[in-house]
């Protein structure tokens, strides 16, 4: 199967690539290598077009036809049925990302599937930081918390006595609330 789709880099396993190019001379080596590179680059076989092949590998025409037949010879590179030319090197690594892509979709759509089976709010409030769940404590203490006052229909902190001028005597140590929470009921009461 071949792919129209390349990727920007391959996996190079240096140890094959020792003992797959163990017998080649330096320009061979050089000359594969650029061929695998173009090839898995467009992700398809290339035009067998000797003299621009050349080019590209950086040889002249007359060394890159002798290399190329042997790379025919030994299985190196392959002609398609199309008539480019192709490796299966190349093939093998499509392939693998292929795969490797195809069971990650399949374990995402999984994952996404028991997500929306066991969705609750629960799991929602498990994806906030720490920071916006105490801050959503805080909301729902101060919605509670006016809730309340509005049901008992004044503040806290009522005076026992009324003075003569409106205002409220003094507090005594006895109207003193040593909680956080009774304390933040007063200023919000305020």
């Amino acid at each position: 199967m071949i792919a129209r789709r390349s990727a920007p880099w391959l996996r190079f396993f240096v140890a094959d690539w020792i003992a797959w190019t163990r017998d080649l001379k330096a320009t061979e080596s050089g000359i594969l290598i650029n061929l695998i590179a173009h090839m898995h680059q467009r992700g398809e076989p290339i035009a067998e077009d000797h003299s621009r092949l050349a080019r590209l590998c950086g040889c002249n025409a007359r060394t890159f036809a002798r290399t190329i037949g042997i790379f025919l010879n030994d299985g190196r590179i392959i002609r398609s049925d199309d008539g480019g030319l192709w490796s299966d090197l190349v093939q093998s690594e499509i392939d693998h990302r292929k795969n490797v892509s195809d069971k990650r979709s399949k374990n995402a759509e999984q994952r996404w599937g028991k997500s929306e089976q066991n969705h609750t709010e629960v799991d929602a409030i498990a994806y906030q930081s720490s920071e916006s769940r105490a801050v959503e404590e805080k909301r729902s203490d101060f919605a509670s918390l006016v809730a309340t006052v509005g049901a008992t229909g004044g503040g806290l902190c009522e005076a026992k006595e009324s003075s003569p001028s409106g205002r409220r005597p003094p507090l005594d140590s006895s109207d003193l609330e040593t909680d956080d929470f009774a304390i933040e009921k007063r200023r919000v009461v305020r």
